[in-house]
């Protein structure tokens, strides 16, 4: 059979659906075209909605009214600061950015645009840290992946693997440094308790 969908319904029944996995196999059918990425990083491109989007965030400090922290979660993605699209830290140690997803989230994948206008100098260092601590800005939680050097502009994507947490923090570790993050993006979805699914879990029983 060739289809892009594929469905799993109890049909003719007003009931509850739980599954713990559904695995698809098959080929690309020939008659679609396969369009190979135009580079390695498209291969990991985030698919899905963007948790981060208009969320409550906070930062070390603000060097300047045009460099709040929400500018990070504004959905612009220019690097440039003086389009007004970028949050602005003071040169401070270890200057941090910090998210609130407003509860609990299980994230695949941390998108990260630096700024990238005429002002700015070399690759910085920065990581990625999840979890349920705001203190100290969320730096105390654990981290996603190793500390990455990032090019002024670039687009860079950290693979988070199914880390929890509320609190997403991006911090510029071991520097006395200004923080200038243009868009930061997070990738996942909610994480749901049992006891969050109440009288469903009864029926199912």
């Amino acid at each position: 059979m060739n289809g892009r969908y594929v469905t799993v319904s109890i049909p003719g029944k007003n009931t509850f659906l739980t599954f713990c996995e559904v695995q698809v196999f098959g080929k690309l059918a020939p008659s679609l075209p396969h369009v190979l990425p135009k580079s390695p990083t498209d291969i990991h491109k985030p698919i899905g909605v963007n948790i981060a989007l208009g969320k409550f965030t906070y930062q070390s400090s603000t060097f300047h009214s045009t460099g709040l922290s929400g500018k990070a979660v504004d959905g612009n993605e220019d690097s440039d600061f003086y389009k007004n699209s970028c949050t602005h830290t003071n040169k401070d140690f270890e200057p941090w950015w910090m998210v609130d997803l407003t509860s609990k989230f299980i994230v695949d994948n941390v998108t990260v645009i630096p700024r990238g206008d005429r002002c700015v100098g070399t690759m910085a260092k920065y990581e990625i840290t999840i979890g349920d601590s705001k203190e100290n800005g969320g730096k105390s939680n654990p981290r996603c992946g190793d500390k990455v050097n990032i090019s002024p502009g670039e687009k860079h994507i950290f693979k988070c693997y199914g880390m929890q947490g509320r609190f997403i923090t991006v911090t510029m570790p071991k520097v006395k440094e200004f923080l200038s993050l243009c868009e930061v993006e997070v990738f996942g979805e909610q994480l749901i308790n049992s006891g969050d699914l109440g009288t469903a879990i009864c029926a199912i029983s």
